[in-house]
């Protein structure tokens, strides 16, 4: 379901915005605190996912996966729901891997895509890898790197406009 996805956004022209397919599916957004919601339903329709739960503990949150739990660095910044996604995907990365929808660069929000890491792989061998890079971003491991690195000029695409 989410790989014939994918491949339709890696398959565009990349003259034109992937923006349509995006607003039309579920994904992982940074926007509103609502990315465990979001995964819950992502994790429901993939098997082998299950859904992140969060909880306060010592004034921190904390979220936990599988048994597996990381506190989520947040700054009481603007950045907090950025930093809560990047969190979660640190958190499923052995089972998904969220990347950055690059056509959101520049955006109040971001979209996260989710597969299994094989699909992102199964994606690259069919469209290339350059192909996917150019719609997806895919997080560094760390957060320092994430905001170095995702939010670069190169990143941001100009469309024909429809």
């Amino acid at each position: 379901m989410y790989y014939d996805l994918a491949a339709s956004i890696v398959r565009l022209p990349q003259n034109k915005s992937a923006i349509d397919l995006l607003t039309q599916h579920e994904f992982v957004w940074a926007e509103y605190g609502e990315e465990l919601a979001q995964w819950a339903t992502i994790a429901s329709n993939t098997p082998g996912l299950e859904a992140v739960s969060a909880r306060v503990s010592g004034g921190k949150i904390k979220y936990t996966y599988k048994g597996k739990s990381v506190v989520v660095p947040l700054e009481e910044s603007r950045n907090d729901n950025l930093i809560s996604v990047y969190t979660l995907s640190q958190l499923v990365r052995e089972d998904a891997e969220l990347r950055m929808c690059i056509d959101t660069t520049g955006n109040s929000e971001q979209a996260f895509l989710v597969l299994p890491p094989a699909q992102w792989k199964r994606l690259e061998d069919e469209c290339g890898k350059e192909a996917v890079r150019f719609r997806f971003f895919a997080l560094p491991p760390s957060l320092k790197a994430f905001f170095a690195q995702a939010f670069v000029a190169e990143n941001l695409h100009m469309y024909d406009q429809d």
